[in-house]
């Protein structure tokens, strides 16, 4: 795999975000306290569906994501898959609102 260049929201000020790296085929996901732990990986147009549209669309998860009793976010491809990211509350939030920005938009086959 090429060298990823993850980037995280603007507003991320804690050691823990979500970081997403774009390349020519795919979008990548990881939790950057862990930068060397797994990631997620979507096709541009399974991110603009599952991940950009449904948060825009007023929705907090992506799809088959689910949120713990603690607020803590499980984000997965498909129930039960592993790979799974977590996420507390406030960097979800900070995703949230970067999602919502624009700020982790693709420009890429449709």
């Amino acid at each position: 795999m090429p060298q990823l260049n993850w980037k995280t929201a603007r507003r991320c000020a804690t050691g823990g975000c979500v970081s997403v790296a774009h390349t020519p085929a795919a979008v990548h996901v990881r939790d950057s306290k862990n930068p060397d732990g797994p990631h997620l990986e979507y096709t541009h147009a399974e991110w603009r569906l599952l991940v950009l549209d449904e948060i825009r669309s007023g929705g907090w998860l992506p799809e088959y994501s689910y949120r713990e009793d603690d607020g803590t976010v499980v984000w997965q491809r498909r129930p039960g898959a592993t790979p799974q990211l977590l996420f507390g509350p406030a960097e979800w939030d900070t995703f949230i609102e970067a999602v919502r920005d624009g700020e982790f938009d693709v420009d890429g086959p449709q």
